[in-house]
């Protein structure tokens, strides 16, 4: 018996207690950058709820003139109508907001759908904030709930509602002319 609790407290002695696995949290990040997990933003306008961006993992880049805001695992906006519903989703694997610029690049993987059955989906979405307008000259594919358009590029207003393809292919259906 005492060589028993002899050998266990051998073994035991050169035990330590496990270290908590690494998150990458603090880690690998430049001295003028800050990391935010699981971040909500709200944009409103005149109390009215407009916009919702969410992401798992945030950087904010804090060196001066090149202020951004970097998602690299995913964004998810959310638009509203006047009534506070979700009008459309725009999702993309990796987005960034340039502060200084008023410029948001959406990339890998860009979809937007709205509640009425269009779909846009690119490589890449550019968002100029201070013209209110989103583009890009990439290829794409329209789709509603009747038609498939195929484009080299796209300009559109902020919330969708007036969008412009160019270098269109697809087929569309339409109304007899009887």
């Amino acid at each position: 018996m005492r060589n028993l609790l002899f050998i266990t407290m051998l073994l035991c002695s050169g035990c330590q207690p496990e270290a908590p696995p690494s998150t990458d949290v603090l880690t690998n990040l430049p001295m003028d950058a800050e990391r935010a997990l699981d971040v909500e933003i709200l944009y409103s306008d005149s109390a009215q709820l407009m916009v919702r961006v969410r992401g798992p993992v945030v950087i904010n880049y804090t060196e001066r003139n090149n202020e951004r805001q970097e998602f690299p695992e995913g964004v998810r906006v959310d638009f509203f109508d006047a009534g506070g519903n979700v009008k459309s989703v725009l999702t993309a694997k990796m987005g960034t907001r340039y502060d200084g610029r008023g410029i948001v690049v959406l990339e890998d993987s860009v979809v937007w759908k709205s509640v009425d059955e269009q779909m846009l989906e690119t490589s890449e979405l550019i968002w100029n904030e201070e013209q209110e307008k989103i583009y890009n000259n990439k290829f794409l594919v329209a789709t509603t709930s009747r038609d498939t358009i195929f484009g080299k590029g796209f300009t559109a207003n902020q919330d969708f509602t007036d969008i412009s393809i160019i270098g269109t292919d697809g087929k569309l259906k339409v109304k007899s002319l009887e």
